[in-house]
Formats: structure tokens, C-alpha cells, sequence
């Protein structure tokens, strides 16, 4: 994502509260017995930096599909594999206010609005 220039439609995702659902967070992010903080950081920031990749494309869509390659949250490190995401925009109840929801790809996350 080394763009100069966002449109309008680009920079509003970049500016949406991002919510990962408890599943979501276990599979892409979480791992056990980490070797260090920043390894925790770092799935964290990988996930974040996929989902906005892959609202570039059509930032006016509701949802947006992706995929990474992860060590599995067991902490096995010797193969990744591939986990299918999505990022949903969702609006909170009662308000204008959106978040960015990230789960897993066929998660249902009706109701997920915080």
C-alpha cells in the first residue's frame, strides 16, 4: 500500500475503528508460547495491512475477501497455512458511526457491531 494519494472513498477505510471477532483474533493473530511480543505485533499488523489491501481495490464495497499464510496458533512454526478471511464494514446500532469487522471467512458475524 505505498500510494502517495488515497481517494476519499481509500482514506474513510484507513480511518474506521477495526473489530476482530474472537475467532478471527484465535486464528490470525493469537499464538502460543510467543517469542517475543513483537511476533504477536506483527501477525496483528499483517492481518490489519491484508484487510486494507483488499478494500483498495473497491473501497465503496460493504466487504472484502482475503487470504494469509499463518503459522497456526498452536505455535507449530514448521508450515504455515493458508487462512480465508473477510472485512465487513458494519454500522453500530443507533448511530452514523462504522467499524471495520474482521473474521474469519465463513464466520457468521450478524449481529457483530462493536
Amino acid at each position: 500500500m505505498s500510494r502517495k494519494y488515497f481517494t476519499s472513498e481509500q482514506a474513510h477505510v484507513l480511518t474506521l475503528p477495526v473489530v476482530l471477532t474472537e475467532k478471527a483474533w484465535r486464528e490470525a493473530v493469537h499464538i502460543e508460547q510467543p517469542k517475543s511480543l513483537t511476533e504477536v505485533a506483527q501477525r496483528l499488523a499483517y492481518t490489519l495491512k491484508a484487510a486494507w489491501h483488499a478494500f483498495m481495490d473497491d473501497p465503496v464495497a460493504e466487504r472484502a475477501e482475503f487470504g494469509i499464510n499463518r503459522f497456526p496458533p498452536s505455535g507449530d512454526r514448521s508450515h504455515k497455512r493458508f487462512l480465508a478471511l473477510k472485512a465487513e464494514r458494519k454500522r453500530l446500532p443507533e448511530s452514523d458511526s462504522w467499524n471495520l469487522v474482521i473474521s474469519l471467512k465463513f464466520e457468521d458475524t450478524e449481529g457483530t457491531n462493536r
